[in-house]
């Protein structure tokens, strides 16, 4: 406060040339958190362009092996008792017609429908695909956020 006393006997426009140093650097942190709110909007941009793709598939069927895994499986239907058997054995291992140990080993795939089971009491196509859209929304935005991390941004 002094050196500014000093200098307006000097230069009586010190009081502006402050103000305007000050505005200065307001605007420079107002750039700072627009350039972070742009960085989120590019992560949320993407990830509703995701979204918008992969929301069609909420009114689909199942297809290919999804069966294996809902109806023509022993264990989701058991919902959450089943947790110890989904994770210790192979997927295939809980087909009904026959059992098979073949190595695939796919245990949260078979949670997820487990969960749905218990919380639905039922398969339902439009139920899988929207937590599978849900879950894929939440995968990009955390992709998005981890790469602005890694790459300083």
């Amino acid at each position: 406060m002094f050196i500014i006393m000093l200098k307006r006997q000097f230069d009586p426009d010190i009081s502006k040339k402050c103000k305007m140093k000050n505005t200065v650097k307001k605007s420079l942190s107002v750039l700072k958190s627009k350039s972070g709110l742009i960085k989120n909007l590019g992560i949320i941009l993407i990830s509703v362009l995701a979204l918008s793709i992969y929301f069609q598939t909420k009114n689909f069927e199942y297809t290919l092996d999804d069966q294996v895994y809902t109806y023509n499986n022993s264990a989701t239907p058991k919902g959450l008792n089943a947790i110890a058997d989904i994770f210790s054995n192979g997927s295939l291992n809980f087909f009904t017609p026959q059992p098979s140990n073949s190595g695939t080993y796919r245990p949260l795939t078979l949670l997820s429908f487990a969960i749905e089971y218990e919380l639905f009491d039922s398969f339902n196509p439009s139920v899988s695909h929207t937590v599978n859209i849900v879950l894929y929304l939440i995968l990009t935005i955390l992709l998005g956020l981890e790469l602005l991390h890694l790459t300083g941004r």
